[in-house]
């Protein structure tokens, strides 16, 4: 997913030593790798260095002013659990009330551990992606970034292979299960949901690759949407939208995946395959775009775009807000009754209502 960040890793040889930039300095000291926001840095927020010297604006989407005074879904503080990463992603719990907590740090290249009961964070994976190094200078995230529990394991979007992979939860071992469509790799993974068949669904955006390549190498020219079956065939879904997010009706029966546009639905046929796509919600309802989203279990998305988190019926009608004023990856359901959000360098919680749990 499109974290506005950029990577600059001496050791990579995309900058030579010593000419690491300055926060927010002048745009004659910008690299071509940078995106609009980061060139606007010094308008939206500031840029701060991190331990391997990426340098990111974590300032909000801007405000959403809600005017129909939509309720917030959630109770109480925002809780962060945990700090200090370079682009969090993939909230995915596992297990019982009891359970814990996995996401990704996409750029960290690394997936980390959160136990609910101890509040402790350990690292469950790293590297998860590439395991070149160092990291080469066209890549742009090289970590995995979405995640999903399925087919007895762990399911991961690899930026740096730019596949699909299995992981086995306890040896931690990665299995690629497809890299490519009919013979052309894909652009870079980015996120996923899996189907009660055990069906993978995913998209596949630009963000793997620093822009200046894109046209070096991707294989495919088109943004598209997938499904992988349970023969781990490859099936196109979509190759019409600018994807990111996704996720999938209770029912199996739609998908609903972020576009330029807004939020799409995809209709999906008994045997998983697309019927028609639809506008469900348009982004001037919450003016601007989304990154991630999850369906809860009656159907409701709640999704990362303006402002915050945002909250529709299964109709598309906009049903609750809960403002977070920092950047915003993706967000997912605890089985302690909890949401869990990617939120830039960090991850956080906030306890939800009874009416929306």
């Amino acid at each position: 997913m499109s974290t506005s960040r950029r990577k600059i890793l001496q050791m990579a040889g995309a900058i030579g030593a010593g000419s690491m930039l300055s926060a927010c300095g002048s745009q004659g000291s910008r690299d071509v790798y940078l995106t609009g926001r980061e060139m606007a840095c010094e308008t939206h927020g500031t840029m701060r260095p991190n331990p391997i010297g990426e340098y990111q604006c974590c300032d909000g989407s801007g405000p959403f002013p809600n005017p129909a005074g939509l309720p917030n879904p959630t109770e109480g503080p925002i809780e962060v659990i945990s700090e200090g990463y370079l682009w969090t992603e993939g909230p995915t719990w596992v297990g019982d009330k009891n359970g814990y907590l996995l996401f990704s740090d996409v750029p960290g290249n690394a997936i980390y551990k959160w136990d609910g009961q101890t509040k402790t964070t350990s690292t469950f994976l790293k590297p998860s992606g590439s395991q070149l190094y160092p990291t080469p200078y066209y890549v742009r995230e090289d970590g995995i970034n979405g995640l999903a529990l399925g087919r007895g394991g762990l399911i991961g979007c690899d930026n740096g292979e730019r596949a699909i992979v299995w992981i086995d939860m306890e040896t931690r071992r990665k299995t690629i299960i497809a890299d490519n469509y009919n013979g052309r790799r894909f652009n870079g993974t980015n996120d996923v949901v899996i189907s009660e068949r055990g069906e993978i669904y995913f998209t596949d955006p630009v963000y793997a690759i620093n822009a200046n390549y894109h046209k070096a190498l991707f294989e495919l020219d088109y943004t598209g949407v997938f499904k992988i079956d349970t023969q781990n065939r490859v099936h196109l879904i979509a190759d019409n939208l600018r994807p990111n997010g996704i996720s999938l009706t209770p029912d199996n029966k739609m998908l609903v995946v972020t576009d330029s546009s807004g939020w799409v639905a995809i209709d999906l046929d008994q045997e998983g395959m697309p019927l028609q796509q639809r506008q469900f919600v348009s982004r001037e309802v919450t003016g601007g775009g989304a990154d991630g989203m999850q369906m809860d279990h009656v159907g409701r998305l709640w999704t990362t775009s303006t402002g915050g988190i945002h909250v529709f019926s299964p109709a598309g009608e906009h049903i609750a807000f809960l403002p977070i004023d920092t950047r915003l990856g993706n967000c997912n359901f605890g089985a302690d009754g909890y949401l869990y959000v990617s939120n830039c360098d960090r991850m956080i919680r906030a306890k939800i209502k009874p009416e929306f749990a």
